[in-house]
């Protein structure tokens, strides 16, 4: 297994210089592997299977709802420069809104890549803000294959949440991400999620 510096000796994301050698590609449309090394992958979209094998620890960072990409570098160059791979994960306001067909997708792509991908290599996650709540889809995938899934949990090695938000909070947080400046809005989109929500949960 290859050996990696603490990240409690990382210094602040402030004082971190994107690392303008990183290699980013998409694995989904959600998901996006980031790496030092300047490999092609190709994942089967029905198994997730990569066509090459990871060769260090992963990063699973949760990113908060509309990050802009000069962002999530910042953040993934601090696991980057500690020898980690990063897999960036992302949703969209709708995905949001439509858990069934956005957010569970999304988690459900997420605990299959990891499971078909890696078994050797310690797991970090880093999440944001519904990071929290997308990880909660995660852990409900687990909890109903955990023959399959319980493996890639048991490799988690530490977890870091800022501001993490659940189900109950979103409908806080994302129509002001959404429409930041028009209160009106807000609450239009605000009523709608609570309603939309509160239709999910008795289905």
């Amino acid at each position: 297994m290859q050996s990696f510096r603490p990240l409690l000796s990382c210094a602040p994301v402030a004082m971190v210089a994107l690392d303008r050698n990183a290699h980013t590609q998409d694995i989904t449309k959600n998901i996006q592997y980031i790496s030092n090394d300047k490999i092609k992958l190709k994942a089967d979209p029905a198994t997730m299977k990569l066509d090459k094998p990871i060769e260090r620890p992963i990063c699973v960072m949760i990113n908060w709802l509309l990050a802009r990409q000069k962002h999530v570098m910042k953040y993934a160059t601090l696991y980057l420069e500690q020898g980690f791979d990063v897999v960036s994960v992302a949703c969209t306001p709708w995905q949001l809104m439509w858990p069934v067909k956005g957010t569970q997708l999304v988690a459900g792509d997420l605990i299959k890549f990891m499971a078909v991908n890696d078994n050797e290599h310690p797991l970090v996650v880093h999440g944001f803000s519904v990071g929290g709540y997308m990880w909660g889809e995660v852990c409900a995938h687990v909890m109903k294959n955990k023959e399959q899934y319980q493996p890639v949990m048991d490799r988690v090695v530490a977890q870091v949440w800022d501001s993490a938000a659940d189900i109950s909070e979103i409908t806080i947080g994302v129509p002001a991400a959404v429409f930041p400046k028009n209160q009106i809005m807000q609450k239009t989109l605000r009523a709608y999620m609570d309603t939309q929500i509160i239709f999910q949960l008795n289905i």
